[in-house]
């Protein structure tokens, strides 16, 4: 009679088991917004960097954008990273790379171009000339960021 009760707890143990790992499994990955995933990219991941602000969102499509925004290295710093969401197949949004182009303050930041294999992206004096390239003006007097898609 004994075996018998040992029997049925450790079944009812294992399908417990089963359905919070099915339940793990099929949860869903990413956000509802684009400013929602950036902003869980820190809580989630230890090596991300804290997001202090969104400066602006750019939408290349029904199911990409552009996110420009400022963020807090683990050293104290602040950066201004350029970072391409997607909406995966359960349509959330979850970013997909992400790249650094500095601050606008840095003396030789219209030198410095970053790049993905999606697009590239640096500072560049403003102009009225847009020559296929998205501009965001982000509040300076003399630069604006240039994005380019490749």
């Amino acid at each position: 009679m004994g075996t018998g009760l040992l029997k049925l707890k450790i079944l009812l143990i294992l399908v417990i088991v089963l359905i919070l790992i099915g339940g793990c499994v099929h949860a869903p990955s990413g956000s509802n917004t684009p400013e929602e995933a950036l902003r869980e990219i820190h809580k989630n991941d230890d090596y991300a960097p804290q997001v202090i602000d969104i400066l602006e969102i750019v939408e290349v499509n029904s199911s990409r954008v552009l996110a420009i925004y400022e963020v807090l290295t683990e050293e104290g710093e602040e950066d201004i990273l350029i970072g391409d969401l997607e909406l995966n197949e359960r349509n959330n949004w979850i970013l997909t790379n992400a790249i650094n182009i500095g601050l606008p303050s840095h003396k030789d930041i219209l030198d410095i171009t970053s790049s993905t294999i999606n697009f590239q992206a640096g500072y560049r004096k403003k102009s009225d000339e847009n020559e296929d390239l998205i501009i965001v003006d982000i509040g300076d007097i003399d630069l604006e960021i240039w994005i380019q898609i490749k």
